[in-house]
């Protein structure tokens, strides 16, 4: 049914709000962002006052995080598109696989870097693998999402992705409170066990609320379908009058 009326659908809020898939990828959110933020926020001083890196290498060396998250979420989506078409996990199984590696991964390379002591070439080498680890967040959540409710996907994205922009206020301000006037290994170390622990947390919510099938109420009942004009009577209503052959029948 998805994009199949010119007009929006009513939002069944009730419904929607009532949902445990909902929850589930809303607790990812907020494991996924807290890790984020962390790195995104802190990083460069944890890289200035403990591994004592001027500011020309800082830039650089902060950026391999993103990079390899970037280029791996490329990685990421083809593998789980091979997965899926080869019928060798279904579809729910796969996100929480990947889910699984963008939440526990992170967490993993957070504690060995508390293990690793001034190491700073094991420290950068585990913040990159931080980073590849996140870019495994695209494959899983928010394609969860997708499968739920096509149809309002993305309203369901805006309220859980609001749980991973609500940590990317409260990750940079715990890590103010533990580290200001406090640029110590023991003080870092906390903040990285605290990302740790929200990631399995998160992670073992979304495993015991995660749904795997599109939910009844994302085809609410049309009382006047004449209301509601079918695309397949408008050629081009969903390409802004672009003649595209994708699009035709």
């Amino acid at each position: 049914m998805a994009g199949s009326f010119s007009k929006k659908l009513p939002i069944p809020w009730r419904a929607l709000l009532r949902t445990p898939g909902l929850w589930a990828c809303a607790s990812m959110h907020l494991g996924i962002g807290w890790a984020f933020f962390t790195l995104l926020t802190c990083l460069p001083t944890y890289m200035a006052q403990i591994l004592h890196y001027d500011i020309k290498s800082n830039s650089l060396l902060s950026s391999i995080p993103y990079v390899m998250g970037g280029s791996f979420s490329v990685v990421f989506g083809f593998v789980l598109d091979f997965i899926i078409t080869r019928g060798i996990a279904t579809k729910l199984t796969a996100y929480k696989i990947f889910n699984g590696i963008t939440s526990l991964g992170p967490a993993l390379t957070l504690v060995l870097v508390t293990l690793v002591g001034c190491d700073s070439t094991a420290i950068l080498v585990l913040l990159a693998l931080n980073g590849l680890f996140l870019g495994a967040q695209y494959t899983g959540n928010s394609i969860n999402l997708l499968l739920l409710a096509p149809n309002f996907s993305g309203t369901m994205l805006g309220i859980s992705n609001t749980f991973a922009n609500g940590a990317g206020i409260l990750a940079p301000y715990a890590v103010g409170l533990l580290t200001n006037n406090n640029q110590t290994i023991t003080a870092w170390n906390t903040v990285f066990y605290i990302s740790a622990g929200i990631g399995v947390v998160t992670y073992i919510a979304y495993l015991i609320l995660c749904q795997g099938e599109v939910q009844p109420w994302n085809d609410p009942q049309i009382e006047d379908p004449e209301d509601f004009s079918s695309v397949s009577n408008k050629p081009g209503a969903l390409t802004n009058g672009i003649n595209n052959p994708a699009y035709s029948p």
